[in-house]
């Protein structure tokens, strides 16, 4: 039997987890199928019937791309967020 740690892809409870326990990012199965559909997500392929597959690598880098900075304090948050709005032009929401 084989560890599914060691596997190259996984499907899509493996990635629900996968995403959990080694990213940090707790998302629904059903998340997961929903941004397959609208898009968002990470990436992914269809294998053999259909099924789908996430491979580690690019799961793992879509990961860390929903993740904000590393920070110290809700004040340097902040700075971060003002800094962010400035280089897009968007104005900040106090909300």
């Amino acid at each position: 039997m084989t560890d599914s740690a060691t596997q190259p892809v996984m499907d899509e409870a493996a990635a629900s987890e996968f995403l959990w326990n080694e990213c940090g990012v707790k998302i629904a199965r059903a998340t997961l199928r929903k941004l397959r559909c609208v898009g968002g997500g990470p990436p992914f392929f269809k294998g053999f019937g259909g099924r789908v597959f996430y491979e580690r690598e690019p799961s793992k880098a879509w990961a860390a791309k929903q993740r904000g900075p590393l920070v110290n304090s809700t004040s340097e948050l902040r700075h971060c967020v003002a800094n962010a709005a400035l280089r897009s032009k968007r104005p900040i929401s106090d909300d």
